[in-house]
């Protein structure tokens, strides 16, 4: 028992692959296109309100951000000194919770059968 027993079994594979291989390929040369980060659209607008847009004269390179500085806090120290409260009450008791007991079952003793 083959898995391509029949011939039309082996048409349709062979269709199957050659459609998929091209669309693989037209998937590759053509798809699959993109940039990581995208790349920036539009233009840079000079407001005047930045130190560097203020004057009559206009920068011609482009204006970098100076990298913004983070505050590293050191990781918190575990304690064992934390205690919690527990909620007791001392004006009743508990209640009891009795146990179900099974009543055991007793077998019938086998009788004699009378014999005539």
């Amino acid at each position: 028992m083959g898995l391509l027993d029949t011939e039309h079994k082996r048409k349709s594979f062979r269709i199957s692959t050659v459609i998929m291989t091209l669309l693989l390929l037209f998937l590759i040369f053509f798809g699959l296109k993109y940039l990581d980060p995208p790349p920036e659209g539009g233009i840079a607008v000079n407001f005047g309100n930045s130190p560097t847009g203020s004057g009559n004269v206009q920068p011609t390179e482009r204006v970098r951000s100076a990298p913004k500085q983070t505050q590293q806090t050191p990781p918190p120290t575990q304690t064992n000194d934390i205690k919690d409260e527990v909620v007791t009450q001392n004006n009743e008791d508990a209640p009891v919770i009795e146990e179900d007991k099974k009543p055991e079952e007793t077998k019938p003793t086998p009788t004699e059968t009378q014999q005539e």
